[in-house]
């Protein structure tokens, strides 16, 4: 199975750390490397080998090991895919649309993403000032963006991968559940 074609949202960059996902809320109370005693550590120590790890019910994380990721949306907003850049050939350029992920069946799973959701470097502290509606951030840095709040309305989740001669993606797809 494929995801709809989707186009490209943004393109963003941790500073190598995981891509924390989680409510505005819980965002804003996030401390990151600069404190010693935070949930940070913690997470470090068991995120493992999965894609998407719950660390508790408030907290997610993808484990992206290039800190390189995408996000990609189908026109429809039934998807939203969250894809690290495996690698990429020097020549070769992000696809901005028309791209479709192929779903790895076996890891569906269901997901509540509801509301204001934040993505981002988790081994950043956020400022207060992220404000409460859609938007891209590049927090601590010029460009590219490390913090994207997006409005999710999504139920289900599975692992996606995109490969071409020239490109290797690898994510999750959240998306809407069909009726």
């Amino acid at each position: 199975m494929k995801t709809q074609l989707c186009q490209l949202l943004a393109y963003c960059e941790t500073s190598g750390a995981p891509v924390g996902i989680c409510s505005l809320t819980e965002a804003n109370a996030w401390r990151g490397t600069e404190y010693e005693q935070t949930l940070y550590w913690d997470v470090v120590q068991s995120i493992g080998h999965t894609l998407l790890f719950e660390f508790d019910a408030a907290h997610r994380f993808f484990n992206t090991e290039t800190g390189n990721f995408a996000f990609y949306r189908s026109v429809d907003g039934a998807e939203l895919v969250l894809a690290e850049i495996i690698s990429i050939e020097q020549e070769a350029e992000i696809p901005w649309n028309g791209i479709a992920f192929t779903c790895d069946d076996d890891t569906k799973a269901p997901l509540k993403l509801k509301g204001l959701t934040c993505f981002f470097d988790s081994a950043i502290t956020l400022p207060s000032a992220l404000l409460p509606y859609t938007s891209l951030y590049a927090v601590g840095q010029t460009t590219p963006w490390n913090v994207a709040v997006l409005d999710c309305d999504y139920d289900a989740t599975c692992e996606v991968v995109f490969k071409s001669d020239t490109l290797h993606l690898q994510g999750i797809c959240f998306r809407k559940q069909r009726s």
